[in-house]
């Protein structure tokens, strides 16, 4: 008999807010000199909001100024310490080793908690050295794209999710679920 598989969003889905956001936040405190990127950032965040910039150039540029300002994997490792409890119960619950999470986020952020929970990943390649993307960020059809690719002879039995933008995900689940905080919806 075949093992459920079962796929989850990450951010806002299994991890209760947005891990980028977080990280950021986090490496903010740890290195005050970021303070100086707040407002790139921030400009970044109108010019993408009116629409001057697309999804990716803002998530790269985003990447762009502070990643290279800082040591990436102590301060991954060091966020992972202090964000792990963000993880939501009802998944830790129900996890299984052949969940797979798949994500926009980058991919050298969310691998770290996603080896110690003993699952699968697929995320946005980013260079962590950087700020690079090195694949298409994995939003809407582009997850269904690298999950094609990678499980080309598989069947999600459930999905779940906190986002619409996951429509093309949900298509190819048997059921699909979505998640609001805790409460848990099947469409």
């Amino acid at each position: 008999m075949r093992t459920p598989f079962n796929t989850y969003d990450f951010d806002g889905t299994i991890y209760d807010g947005d891990s980028t956001v977080d990280f950021y936040l986090f490496s903010l405190k740890k290195s005050p000199k970021l303070l100086l990127t707040l407002l790139p950032n921030f400009v970044n965040v109108i010019r993408f909001k009116l629409k001057l910039i697309t999804r990716s150039e803002f998530k790269e540029q985003f990447y762009k100024l502070f990643l290279p300002k800082i040591d990436t994997n102590k301060f991954v490792e060091q966020f992972w310490q202090a964000y792990e409890h963000k993880i939501k119960q009802w998944y830790l619950t129900q996890k299984q080793p052949s969940d797979l999470i798949i994500s926009a986020s980058a991919d050298f952020l969310l691998e770290p908690i996603c080896q110690k929970l003993s699952v699968h990943l697929l995320a946005s390649k980013v260079d962590p050295k950087t700020g690079k993307l090195l694949s298409p960020n994995l939003r809407g059809i582009e997850k269904v794209k690298l999950f094609q690719k990678h499980y080309s002879n598989q069947t999600i039995d459930n999905f779940y999710t906190d986002q619409i933008s996951d429509k093309p995900m949900m298509e190819l689940a048997k059921h699909c679920f979505l998640v609001d905080k805790n409460k848990i919806l099947r469409l």
